[in-house]
């Protein structure tokens, strides 16, 4: 019984550790990032700023759920946010990308 114990918490050490590197290392390039390129990428900055917080100070209290929370949104935020912010950084770097207060001119 005592050796299932130590394997959950094992587990549980991992995960939790995991989760919530996810969640910072969101939180740090969230903050790294302009809120141009969220907006040019159709993301709001505040709120990948803000998703990662809430995880990380629920986990603080001691809730599993918010370590959960927070490597979700760290996930999230690194596959598809973070992916789309540094697609719109390289066309706009190779003079591909049209921001849309040019597109709406365009069409005035």
């Amino acid at each position: 019984m005592l050796a299932e114990f130590a394997e959950h918490s094992a587990i549980s050490v991992v995960l939790t550790t995991i989760f919530t590197w996810l969640a910072t290392w969101s939180l740090a390039d969230a903050l790294s990032r302009s809120g141009l390129a969220f907006r040019a990428a159709g993301h709001s900055k505040a709120l990948w700023i803000a998703l990662p917080i809430v995880g990380i100070a629920i986990a603080v209290l001691g809730d599993p759920l918010g370590t959960l929370m927070g490597g979700i949104f760290g996930v999230i935020y690194l596959m598809e946010v973070r992916h789309n912010i540094r697609r719109v950084g390289k066309s706009a770097a190779a003079g591909t990308f049209r921001s849309f207060e040019n597109s709406d001119r365009e069409h005035q």
